[in-house]
């Protein structure tokens, strides 16, 4: 079987179209012989030519563009972004598997301060007899309650379901103000007013101080009775804008006038953990260290006699016992 030359049959078979009868039939019983000698018919011609050619990228793509190609197929695919989640609570997530992380991770964090605080949380409860009575307002919480209720909106229970049951208890705002986002800011005046006369508002820096640490430490009850640690704001808003008005006037808004005050500011500057808060209480501290301490570390001393300090009698010293030696001390 000889090789097939596809260039000499087509020459061959181009003879077949003579119009010469005898010259048309030798080139057609030549070219089936080049294909015999093949192993060829005209069949498989004829199939070999019904299929299409295949495509030629060598002339429309350079060196260049073909690495340029390869490059791009090498690139990873973009992955698919995942679609974004609601929590049961109603806050939005990049995903379900963002949130399920943080839930899992938040859910180990409160195991272990669930465990920390166990023993605290039921002590607390035990002095106020039971968890709805430790949950409820304290006396100085239900004055503040009162005054503001006319500005209390919704009871906030949407962050959490579970605790649905004490719907009242908490609120979302009070005259246009909430706990969140609203640092600096005040509720309506009428509002703000009536949480300040609930009950006087501290005058002495000391009287703020005191009252700023029985706030600290209702929040701190109620952080562990409600089991938040730390998550969110215990106080209900009349309460908590209260505490912030007086942390403010313990902090700066209050003059110093004594050098009591002058202490208690200095302990407040000393404690406090935000450094934001210590650069508010400076400014009073230097002014009233300047007009209380300096004064009288300047003060003249001309004509004030110098203070005389009395001279101690020498005790007659006592003789020894050897006797060899006593007549010395005689």
């Amino acid at each position: 079987m000889s090789a097939f030359n596809a260039d000499r049959f087509a020459k061959v078979l181009a003879l077949a179209g003579s119009d010469q009868d005898g010259e048309a039939l030798a080139a057609l019983r030549k070219a089936q012989g080049m294909l015999k000698a093949a192993g060829m018919t005209f069949t498989d011609v004829s199939q070999r030519m019904s299929q299409p050619a295949a495509p030629d990228y060598s002339a429309s793509y350079s060196t260049a563009d073909f690495d340029d190609l390869m490059r791009q197929w090498a690139k990873p695919k973009a992955k698919k972004k995942p679609a974004p989640y609601v929590d049961p609570c109603g806050n939005k997530w990049g995903s379900k598997a963002e949130y399920e992380s943080w839930k899992a991770s938040n859910d180990a964090r409160f195991e272990q301060d669930r465990k920390k605080h166990a023993a605290e949380r039921a002590a607390i409860i035990a002095r106020y007899g039971s968890f709805e009575a430790a949950t409820a307002r304290d006396e100085r919480e239900q004055l503040l309650h009162e005054a503001a209720l006319p500005w209390l909106e919704g009871p906030n229970v949407s962050t959490d379901p579970e605790f649905a049951h004490q719907s009242g208890r908490w609120h979302k705002r009070m005259g246009g103000w909430e706990a969140y986002g609203c640092f600096g800011q005040h509720p309506v005046d009428p509002c703000r007013l009536a949480i300040e006369n609930a009950y006087p508002m501290p005058v002495t820096i000391r009287q703020a101080r005191d009252e700023h640490q029985a706030w600290e430490r209702r929040r701190h009850e109620l952080d562990l009775i409600q089991e938040a640690y730390g998550a969110y704001e215990v106080l209900d808003l009349p309460a908590e804008y209260r505490w912030r008005r007086v942390r403010r006037l313990y902090e700066s808004e209050l003059p110093i006038v004594t050098m009591d005050d002058l202490h208690i500011r200095l302990q407040f500057a000393r404690d406090v953990d935000d450094a934001h808060d210590v650069c508010e209480a400076v400014p009073s501290i230097i002014e009233a260290f300047e007009r209380l301490v300096m004064p009288a570390a300047n003060a003249p001393t001309e004509g004030i006699p110098p203070i005389r300090r009395k001279r101690r009698a020498n005790p007659k010293a006592a003789a020894p016992n050897d006797p060899r030696q006593r007549d010395l001390f005689t």
